[in-house]
């Protein structure tokens, strides 16, 4: 078996973002449920890259595609998609937040203009 420079690599790559995570966890700058979806594609893409013909023809059998390559492709559509979904729920989260914050700020200045005048 040859060994190829992105098996290196990229499984390289996988682990010193996964400590990354788990050092923002352990810092308190992130929750586990924020880093939880990153180190488990992390984790993926190094399966993959570390027995790559294995894992597609395992996963293509697997999901019934008829090419690996296919397979491939539409596991990481589907990984995308949820990224979509995950930011866009973040996205309308932090929208009610602000429209929240904004509406307190602004009767905390009426409030103190009513008590000044």
């Amino acid at each position: 078996m040859n060994i190829r420079t992105f098996q290196i690599i990229v499984p390289l790559l996988s682990v010193i973002f996964i400590l990354w995570q788990l050092w923002r966890v352990y810092n308190f700058k992130t929750k586990w449920k924020s880093v939880w979806p990153g180190a488990l594609f992390a984790v993926f893409i190094s399966i993959i890259a570390l027995f790559p013909d294995a894992t597609t023809n395992w996963l293509a059998k697997t999901l019934d595609f008829k090419s690996n390559v296919n397979a491939i492709i539409f596991v990481l559509i589907g990984f995308l998609f949820a990224a979509v979904i995950i930011l866009y729920d973040l996205y309308k989260r932090q929208q009610k937040t602000i429209t929240k914050l904004t509406i307190e700020l602004s009767l905390l200045m009426a409030d103190k203009d009513d008590v000044d005048s």
